[in-house]
């Protein structure tokens, strides 16, 4: 059972009474639950404005991230620590984060900056820089 089974569970009482329109809905809603979708984003999650999930699956944040402006995260991407009491990354305005990449640490991407797809970004990213590669390697971003 996924981790809203006990929601759904504790429904069933107002599910069996409620319309079959409502009961259509319920189910709908379950099978979409996260646990399907595979996605842990936290509700306190600080995020800036025009903040974006393209392909919203597969996708683990930290609740300590720090999310800037116009930010874009791409499917299977994982941002966090490295061990519980450090840091988590910051993300500036206008990164851009491709799929699969893996970002943790104490580290802070800068404005502009992008992560190529399946990176694994342990060091800073300049602003305007790309990070490429396992480990990444920080390049400049071509015009």
């Amino acid at each position: 059972m996924n981790k809203n089974g006990p929601v759904i569970v504790a429904m069933l009482g107002a599910y069996k009474k409620a319309p079959r329109v409502i009961q259509r809905l319920i189910a709908g809603a379950y099978k979409l639950s996260p646990g399907q979708l595979a996605n842990d984003i936290p509700i306190n999650l600080r995020v800036g404005e025009g903040f974006t999930l393209p392909h919203a699956v597969g996708i683990v944040i930290d609740a300590d991230t720090t999310i800037g402006d116009r930010v874009s995260i791409l499917q299977n991407v994982t941002i966090g620590k490295r061990a519980p009491g450090e840091a988590a990354p910051t993300l500036c305005d206008g990164v851009a984060i491709g799929a699969g990449a893996v970002i943790i640490g104490d580290i802070t991407l800068g404005e502009g900056c992008a992560v190529g797809a399946n990176a694994v970004v342990t060091k800073s990213v300049p602003p305007g820089y790309v990070a490429v590669g396992v480990p990444a390697v920080n390049r400049p971003r071509q015009s």
